[in-house]
């Protein structure tokens, strides 16, 4: 569940596994996961917090061009349902 994967992410974040952490939480906003709007504003933000500890400005500015992408594909989820 997207809960589940949220909290790996968490874990992995705390444990310094920035690279894993972003999995956990990309793996959260798939779609099919149904994860709550106000939820995936949490993964993403956490998302560019372990892409900063990655590699600063650059990552943090994929993680936001990448939360734009899931928020398109979930969108046009949405609207085909």
């Amino acid at each position: 569940s997207w809960v589940t994967l949220k909290e790996q992410g968490k874990i992995a974040f705390e444990q310094g596994d920035y690279a894993k952490a972003i999995k956990k939480y990309s793996l959260a906003l798939q779609p099919n996961r149904n994860c709550p709007a106000s939820e995936r504003q949490i993964i993403l933000s956490n998302m560019v917090a372990a892409r900063l500890q990655l590699g600063g400005l650059t990552q943090a500015e994929a993680a936001v061009e990448n939360a734009k992408q899931v928020s398109e594909a979930i969108f046009g989820f949405l609207q085909a349902v």
